[in-house]
């Protein structure tokens, strides 16, 4: 008798094509084509078998990692909740590689980015902001600095962009380096820089220049609601200029380094200094495209040049450039370019939308991991290997327990192990362990009403703050048992509960 066998190949088969497991009921992400050899790559596998188990009637369930490296290559976008994702063991043999300059883990509701057509001449888009809501922070990159303070100590810098007002309604930021999220900082760092317009029209440049903010304005009616315009902003070491079209609209000297904290984080299109007391200043309500910083005086003193006539290059001097055209990674990040090469920025938002909890067990993950609205969620037996950041909850990461979180081999340019930013009250972190040189080992911003307990927390490198504690009120703080931090000297062990 001879037998005919039919093999068929289903690279992301369907969730009515995959059953769970009969005895535990569980999901593996095998099931979906994934290989978990750490060669082939698995993260469309994966992302088939996350947005299969999101598409069920009921999504309560679990996904297993069999032991295995699973190579991610793009960000595994998650965006429904109660999905727990579960691995063989901390320690054990599960490992999620992602790669440097991309989040290995996305956890947010379904979105996408605001793109319009290119300001600039010629094809692409740019990046819409709608006020208050929508921002980029340039503090997830890592290929700029050793540290978080890219500008600080430059001698010459130039910020410029193309930039179309959607609308004239008071002060309005493109980018800046305030202390958005720490504004406890003495009045003379309340601001690195900052381009933006006034209500009339009027284009803004600020530098701190050696501790002191000098300001730059242009007249009235320099820039109008719904016509593009290039404008920037540029420092030669000697004198402030600014620019609007290729035209110097306003100039002060200015002589010394520029000066930006630790604490203060480099954002597009966020508001300025916002806490519980509202918005000092409004975010961008504009389109941007081809947004660039530099560490040279682009025009060098010039009082007239001609406007690029398409998008902006990276060359030896570029910081980082955001053109906002490569939106291959998903579809609320956007590629920035630099001279030392490429990294992936996602977009945070304001008002992101609670999708309930990010619960993972039992996992080693190489990368970092993003949930924005993460509420009532559980990690247990994690491990991070952290790039820019490892673990980071905004907006709403509240009521969760973390247990046994390990956090260690912080790379270059790495900013903080683990942040919890947002609103994360009531939250209790148990046996926490960090060993990087991440500038922050642990921050937890209006983290009211939780309790930290055996934390240890160990830095090493410059410009450390091992925890940061960031509370709306005097009164909302976290209370720490057992907690130690160790860092090497001239390092800030603790930084204690500030009012906002």
């Amino acid at each position: 008798m001879r037998y005919l066998i039919l093999y068929c190949m289903l690279a992301s088969p369907a969730i009515g094509q995959v059953m769970p497991d009969p005895f535990s009921g569980n999901y593996s992400v095998k099931q979906f084509g994934a290989a978990g050899n750490g060669v082939a790559d698995d993260s469309a596998a994966i992302q088939a078998a996350y947005s299969a188990l999101c598409g069920l009637s009921n999504p309560r369930q679990t996904l297993i990692y069999p032991n295995g490296i699973y190579k991610i290559t793009r960000p595994i976008r998650i965006t429904c909740a109660t999905i727990t994702t579960l691995g063989a063991g901390q320690g054990a043999n599960v490992v999620l590689r992602g790669v440097r300059g991309k989040p290995t883990i996305i956890f947010q509701k379904a979105d996408t980015m605001p793109l319009t057509r290119s300001l600039a001449p010629g094809p692409g888009s740019s990046f819409t902001f709608s006020n208050n809501n929508r921002w980029f922070s340039l503090i997830d990159l890592d290929f700029i600095h050793q540290n978080t303070q890219w500008l600080n100590g430059l001698t010459q810098f130039t910020v410029q962009t193309f930039v179309q007002p959607n609308a004239l309604n008071g002060s309005n930021v493109i980018t800046s380096s305030q202390t958005d999220m720490f504004p406890h900082e003495t009045p003379s760092h309340a601001v690195g820089h900052l381009l933006g317009y006034a209500g009339n029209g009027s284009v803004i440049c600020q530098m701190d220049i050696s501790d002191v903010v000098r300001t730059v304005s242009s007249p009235p009616g320099a820039v109008s609601a719904g016509v593009p315009a290039f404008v920037g902003c540029e420092w030669d070491g000697k004198a402030i200029r600014l620019y609007v079209n290729g035209n110097q609209v306003g100039a002060t000297p200015a002589t010394g380094a520029l000066v930006q904290t630790v604490l203060q984080n480099i954002t597009v299109g966020t508001p300025a200094l916002f806490g519980d007391a509202g918005y000092s200043q409004n975010s961008c309500w504009c389109a941007i495209d081809s947004l660039e910083y530099a560490d040279v005086a682009r025009h060098a003193g010039m009082t007239k040049y001609t406007p690029p006539a398409s998008k902006l290059t990276v060359d030896v001097h570029t910081l980082a450039l955001m053109n906002f055209d490569n939106q291959t990674d998903c579809d609320i990040c956007t590629v920035v370019h630099s001279r030392n090469g490429d990294a992936t920025v996602w977009m945070r938002d304001q008002a992101a939308p609670q999708i309930g909890g990010l619960n993972l067990e039992k996992l080693d993950i190489e990368g970092p991991v993003v949930a924005v609205g993460a509420v009532a969620s559980t990690m247990r037996d994690v491990s991070f290997q952290p790039q820019s950041y490892g673990l980071y909850l905004w907006n709403n990461g509240y009521v969760s327990h973390f247990y046994n979180i390990q956090v260690g081999s912080g790379g270059k340019g790495c900013s903080f192990a683990l942040g919890f930013n947002g609103v994360s009250g009531i939250n209790h972190y148990e046996d926490i362990n960090t060993n990087t040189s991440c500038a922050m080992q642990m921050q937890v911003s209006r983290g009211f009403s939780g309790t930290i307990t055996n934390a240890f927390l160990s830095g090493f490198g410059a410009m450390q703050y091992n925890l940061v504690l960031h509370g709306d009120q005097a009164n909302e703080i976290m209370t720490a048992y057992g907690l130690v931090t160790s860092a090497e000297a001239g390092a800030n062990e603790l930084v204690t509960p500030i009012a906002v």
